[in-house]
């Protein structure tokens, strides 16, 4: 069985980067699916909408088959999990069918969460969200996972290298 843990939050603040860090370290990373995905979509020349059902059904998907890749008996880091769909949909049919993912494929606690952070955010070509908006995800990203009966942990706003040593340190604890 893996040992999967998530580093989450709203977009742009910090998750990818301490993700990348932690795999220069040599731990399994699994990016965000959702990121991959909209590169393609952009690659295609399609549209997308990260709200939409169809795009979120893909996402959720994409997250399930990161999970069963894991590869197993390994400290394995996850850019968002799949329980971050939850937070950019009103679907409440494709809700419904998300939160029985998330209850089923569990991540170990604790669940890191990327702080809003206004001077590291930025925008790209595939983020959409303004930085007010990433602040509305953090927080309905935090409550979904909170919800899911998972204990959350602010990391701190400081180095790369700090927010790796600080997210080593939690899990030597839990060991």
């Amino acid at each position: 069985m893996s040992v999967i843990f998530v580093v989450t939050g709203g977009p742009g603040f910090g998750k990818t980067t301490l993700v990348r860090a932690l795999e220069q370290r040599g731990f399994y990373c699994a990016y965000d699916a959702a990121s991959d995905y909209i590169a393609r979509l952009l690659k295609e020349g399609k549209p997308y909408d990260t709200t939409s059902t169809e795009f979120n059904e893909q996402v959720a998907k994409l997250r399930v088959k990161q999970y069963e890749s894991a590869p197993p008996n390994k400290v394995c880091f996850f850019d968002r999990g799949i329980p971050d769909c939850l937070a950019y949909i009103d679907d409440n049919q494709l809700k419904k069918s998300l939160l029985a993912l998330g209850r089923a494929y569990r991540y170990k606690n604790p669940i890191f969460v990327a702080p809003p952070w206004r001077e590291i955010f930025e925008s790209h070509k595939g983020r959409q969200e303004s930085y007010d908006e990433g602040v509305r995800l953090h927080k309905r990203i935090m409550k979904i996972y909170i919800d899911l009966g998972y204990e959350v942990v602010l990391l701190p706003k400081s180095s790369v290298v700090e927010r790796v040593r600080f997210v080593l340190t939690r899990i030597k604890q839990r060991s």
